[in-house]
């Protein structure tokens, strides 16, 4: 479940024997961090002018302070239940230097963001649905994430995420070196197979004919020989 800055990519994946099987893959180009980011920024914003009367959306300095304060929060309340923002002179009138300060709780951001996190809910059904899995199936969520991302709202039914501490970056280098030793035949009782996340096909200025469809079964041959 890798929910980065600006897309959402699930993965539904079958290990065993020595094989990697890629089920299915699903996902959201438009969803990920940033969304939540200018949520967090704009409830920052709404504050400041409710307490001071300063509409601060177009004071461009202010809001790049205010928009990396947001995703520095959103991070930080993914292993803490509390935060404060704390951005001093982050506006100056004839009245004087003015300082923004607002305490955010984990609890207040799940609120947040809940609209986002719903929509987390038809990319990993339609990767269960592809699948044909249930989320009951389902016996580890692999996720570096806020815990709202990995909760029952979207993975109802299914087994408590895995708490691991290896980074996105991380897997993705594992992944690679296992592909490198195998094609290398260093590994040879390991097999990686995968589908294809979108169909492929052949366009003319008439026609348009698929000839593989999404979520096809595509093996990489990487078995020593």
């Amino acid at each position: 479940f890798d929910f980065g800055g600006g897309t959402l990519d699930v993965t539904i994946m079958e290990l065993g024997d020595g094989v990697f099987e890629v089920k299915s893959t699903s996902g959201d180009t438009e969803l990920g961090g940033t969304d939540m980011d200018e949520v967090v920024m704009k409830h920052i914003l709404s504050d400041f002018k409710r307490k001071t009367g300063i509409d601060l959306n177009h004071d461009d300095t202010a809001l790049q302070r205010i928009r990396e304060a947001a995703e520095k929060a959103k991070i930080e309340l993914s292993t803490t239940i509390e935060t404060e923002i704390n951005l001093p002179y982050i506006f100056n009138d004839s009245s004087g230097p003015k300082n923004l300060q607002l305490k955010l709780t984990r609890s207040e951001l799940e609120r947040l963001i809940d609209p986002i996190v719903s929509r987390c809910k038809k990319p990993v059904d339609q990767a269960l649905s592809d699948s044909k899995l249930s989320k009951s199936d389902i016996s580890k969520i692999i996720a570096r994430h806020m815990p709202a991302l990995t909760s029952s709202a979207v993975w109802a039914d299914a087994h408590e995420a895995d708490a691991t501490s290896r980074s996105r970056a991380e897997w993705r280098r594992l992944l690679r070196d296992i592909q490198r030793y195998e094609c290398r035949g260093r590994v040879p009782d390991i097999a990686v197979e995968r589908t294809t996340s979108q169909a492929r096909g052949v366009k003319s200025r008439a026609t348009r004919k698929v000839v593989k469809p999404r979520d096809t079964d595509e093996l990489q041959h990487l078995i020593a020989k």
